[in-house]
């Protein structure tokens, strides 16, 4: 897929710029982290930054050679291309014989994972709604290329899977430490039950992963 992105995809929306992607290619377990939220983080929470290890996402492929290209960052390096339909993106594309992931992560403050009211009153979707909205962008930048796109009609599984963690805060009342210790339950809880999917456009399904929940190929 490394190949394909840097041969196919300036071209097709208008660029002549020779873009890199970055990759690296994986077996056994590895983990990813969201250095967006990291570097945020040690700003306005130091203290908890330095006591966090960092992962968002924990992947296990087993014996299979799978390629993790960071996807947001070969897409930025085009220095937002007037002719890219959307600005919005996943972070990772990850890809084996038969697979094709599309990734997007966030280590975030649990209330922020699904719809919430912000202080201003008004309703946002959450982080959960972000990330499919940004996989599905990403998907829909990509199946156009006909090099590209038909090499992930090829893939006979295609998931797009929103990696999240939820991160520690300082909670103010005993509420809200009630609260969090039920997160914490039924996390542990669905820790081993089967993944949810739902159906997406192009035969990707949706599903997510919690840290340190593991993601198995």
């Amino acid at each position: 897929m490394k190949t394909l992105l840097e041969t196919y995809f300036g071209g097709y929306y208008n660029s002549t710029k020779a873009v890199s992607a970055s990759s690296r290619s994986y077996h056994g377990s590895f983990s990813c982290r969201d250095e967006k939220a990291c570097a945020t983080c040690s700003i306005k929470t130091p203290a908890i930054a330095e006591n966090c290890s960092d992962g968002v996402l924990i992947c296990d492929v087993g014996v299979e050679d799978v390629e993790v290209i960071e996807f947001e960052k070969f897409i930025d390096n085009y220095n937002h291309l007037k002719s890219i339909p959307s600005k919005s993106r996943c972070d990772l594309l990850m890809t084996s014989k038969e697979k094709i992931v599309f990734c997007d992560m966030t280590c975030s403050n649990p209330k922020y994972i699904d719809k919430f009211t912000r202080s201003d009153g008004g309703v946002h979707m959450g982080k959960r709604y972000e990330a499919r909205k940004q996989i599905e962008n990403s998907i829909n930048l990509l199946m156009p290329i006909p090099e590209i796109g038909r090499a992930i009609k090829n893939k006979s599984n295609k998931i797009a899977l929103f990696a999240y963690r939820q991160k520690s805060t300082e909670l103010k009342d005993a509420f809200d430490r009630e609260v969090t210790s039920g997160i914490r339950v039924m996390c542990k809880e669905n820790k081993d039950k089967d993944q949810m999917f739902s159906v997406m456009p192009n035969g990707f399904l949706f599903t997510e992963v919690s840290y340190p929940d593991v993601y198995r190929w």
